[in-house]
């Protein structure tokens, strides 16, 4: 497909290979997803009607399960935002009251916005790096669509960096 690249590069991380991933996209809006996690069925068109309903927001928001080594799961979503639109200041007041539930596997970020902001993960950080670029994004933002919908899993994994790092109501760190 001509519009798949593969970068090759040392391994310094996943902040920087999330890095690199930005400034090689052609796109106008990023997405990441981990390997080991997944997208809900029809998650992808959604994604890209919700972009198309709403192209004047720098970040859109969604959902999201996790699915624990017990096999218990919990649900992140605040039905009481479904379809509403915050500016930044309120989306990062929201974000850190534990309120606005946002991983970085859940979210669409509009790519002009990152780069015109520099915005872009710490380099050397183990745990918690895309918490952390999360809350420079949601600081920044001129607007933000939330969207209850479960649009991405993310399977806690034996051995994985957050494994025994995150509660089990707890998203951040």
């Amino acid at each position: 497909y001509a519009n798949i690249v593969v970068v090759t590069q040392e391994n310094k991380g996943v902040s920087a290979a999330r890095n690199r991933g930005i400034l090689t996209a052609q796109g106008d809006y990023l997405y990441f997803l981990d390997s080991d996690d997944y997208l809900a069925d029809g998650a992808l068109e959604y994604y890209r009607m919700s972009i198309l309903s709403n192209p004047e927001c720098d970040m859109l928001g969604f959902g999201y399960k996790m699915l624990y080594l017990d096999g218990g799961e919990k649900l992140f979503v605040n039905a009481k935002f479904d379809g509403c639109f915050f500016s930044g200041p309120k989306a990062a007041e929201l974000f850190y009251m534990g309120k606005l539930f946002l991983n970085i596997c859940s979210v669409l970020l509009k790519r002009c916005f990152i780069l015109d902001n520099q915005l872009f993960f710490k380099e050397g950080i183990k745990i918690g790096e895309d918490y952390g670029f999360i809350r420079e994004v949601v600081l920044q933002i001129n607007k933000l669509y939330y969207n209850q919908r479960i649009c991405f899993v993310y399977k806690l994994r034996k051995g994985s960096a957050t494994d025994g790092h995150i509660g089990y109501g707890a998203d951040s760190f």
